[in-house]
């Protein structure tokens, strides 16, 4: 008869520790009234919601920038120039390097001097 192992026990993450100054530990001891520091943390952060919020958002400062540069964007054809020129490559209509120095008579490697590069 096979013998079964008795249930495992539950595990814990490792512990999270703070160092704080003497005023500080005081000041904790003396709000935790006899309750475990520990606890009066936990119960401090989790149940009083007092987590920070989460900051999804960029900066008011970053947001405004970005607003400015996406609507320069918007104004000049760069983005439209961008997508037209990815829309070639994919589908191949691009002319290849070679092809394309054949045509002005310099050699595959891009010279300073040629237009098409």
């Amino acid at each position: 008869m096979a013998r079964k192992r008795p249930p495992s026990k539950k595990t814990y993450p490792a512990p999270f520790s703070v160092r704080l100054t003497d005023q500080e530990r005081a000041e904790l001891t003396r709000l935790a009234d006899g309750q475990p520091l520990g606890q009066l943390i936990k119960d401090a952060i989790l149940q009083n919601g007092v987590r920070p919020p989460p900051s999804r958002k960029p900066r008011i400062q970053d947001q405004k920038l970005l607003a400015k540069l996406l609507g320069a964007l918007g104004q000049s054809r760069i983005a439209s120039n961008i997508n037209h020129l990815a829309k070639a490559a994919n589908s191949g209509s691009l002319p290849s390097m070679k092809k394309c120095c054949k045509a002005c008579k310099t050699p595959s490697r891009p010279s300073a001097g040629c237009a098409t590069h």
